[in-house]
C-alpha cells in the first residue's frame, strides 16, 4: 500500500517524549523540519489531517449554544491546551475507493496530543501551535505486524480562545502532481473551520490560481468548508451534542470546473475537539476514520 511507504518514513523519527515536546519544543521542531517538508500529510485533501483540539471543560459534554441560519457559532469547537490527549479508534480507508478497510480496525488506533498552543516556528515562516498525532497502523508483512506513525500538525488559531478560526499548514503536492505545476513550495495554510458564517453557509478554506500550466493554461484549486448542521452522537460509550463540519475540494482546469471532492468530514463537540472524523483517499495515499475513544481531561 502507498501508505505504508509514508508511514514507515515517519517511523524512523525518534519518538518525542511528551515531556521533550513541552520542555524543549524550539529543538523538537527543527529536527523534524525537514522530514515534514518532505511527507506532511494532505489533512484535508488529506486534512489528515485535523489535530487534537481541546479545553479546558470538564468531562460531561455540553451542547451547543443554538445558532440557526446564519448566525455566527460562538462556542470553541478546536480549543488547544497543553498536555491534552484524546484517543480514536478507526480504520484506514482504501486509496482508491475511499471505503474502510475492515481489517485494519482490529489494530488501528490514533492518539492526539497537544504540546503547544502557540509560538512553535513552522517550516514556512511564523509561529503556530503543534499537536502530535500518534497513529497504529498494520504493516501488511509478518514484522513487524504494526507500525506507528508520529506526525506533527502545525495549527494556527485567530485567537488563543473562544470561537477563533483554525487553519492548517497542509501538503497539497499531490495536486501538483496530478496537474503537472511544476512546484516545490507545497505547505499551504487550510482555513478548516470559520465560525462567523454560522451555521449553512460556504467559506473558503484556500483558493489559489497557477497559469500556465502545460496543457491546461489556468489551474484553480478551492477548498470549501461548511458547517452543515448540529447533530446528536453517541461514539466511545459517550453522547455528544457536535457540530458537523465539512470540507470540499473544487478544481477548474482551463475554465472548466471539475466534479467536487469531498476531503474530510468533522464532527466536534465544544470544548473538546473532534470526536468523529473522516479523511477522505485521494486516489495515492489511503484515509483514515476515526471515533472517539477516551480523553485525559
Amino acid at each position: 500500500m502507498q501508505l505504508l511507504t509514508f508511514e514507515i518514513d515517519f517511523v524512523k523519527m525518534s519518538h518525542i517524549s511528551r515531556k521533550k515536546a513541552l520542555d524543549h519544543r524550539p529543538s523538537i521542531v527543527k529536527d523534524i523540519h525537514m522530514t515534514i517538508k518532505r511527507n506532511l500529510p494532505i489533512f484535508l485533501t488529506a486534512l489528515v489531517s485535523f489535530a487534537v483540539l481541546m479545553s479546558n471543560g470538564c468531562k460531561k459534554s455540553s451542547s451547543p449554544t443554538g445558532p440557526s441560519g446564519n448566525a455566527a457559532i460562538t462556542v470553541d469547537l478546536f480549543p488547544l491546551t497543553v498536555g491534552h490527549t484524546i484517543t480514536y479508534s478507526g480504520y484506514l480507508r482504501d486509496a482508491a475507493t475511499d471505503t474502510n478497510i475492515t481489517a485494519t480496525g482490529a489494530v488501528y488506533y490514533t492518539t492526539w496530543f497537544v504540546a503547544a498552543p502557540s509560538g512553535i516556528p513552522t517550516p514556512i515562516g511564523g509561529t503556530s501551535g503543534v499537536v502530535y498525532d500518534t497513529t497504529q497502523v498494520p504493516t501488511g508483512i509478518v514484522s513487524p505486524p504494526t507500525a506507528k506513525v508520529i506526525t506533527p500538525l502545525f495549527i494556527r488559531r485567530s485567537a488563543a480562545t473562544g470561537d477563533s478560526n483554525i487553519a492548517f499548514l497542509q501538503n497539497i503536492g499531490r495536486f501538483y502532481r496530478t496537474v503537472g505545476i511544476a512546484l516545490h513550495d507545497t505547505l499551504r495554510w487550510i482555513n478548516l473551520a470559520q465560525f462567523n458564517v454560522g451555521l449553512g453557509t460556504e467559506f473558503t478554506a484556500f483558493d489559489s490560481t497557477w497559469t500556465g500550466v502545460p496543457l491546461l493554461g489556468t489551474v484553480e484549486l478551492k477548498i470549501v468548508g461548511e458547517f452543515v448542521d448540529t447533530e446528536n452522537l453517541t461514539v466511545g460509550g459517550q453522547s455528544f451534542s457536535v457540530y458537523k463540519l465539512t470540507t470540499v475540494r473544487r478544481v477548474y482546469l482551463g475554465g472548466s470546473k471539475q466534479p467536487d471532492l469531498a476531503t474530510a468530514t468533522f464532527w466536534l463537540a465544544e470544548g473538546i475537539g473532534p470526536v468523529k472524523m473522516i479523511i477522505n483517499a485521494d486516489g495515492e495515499s489511503a484515509g483514515h476514520y476515526r471515533e472517539f475513544r477516551s480523553r485525559n481531561f
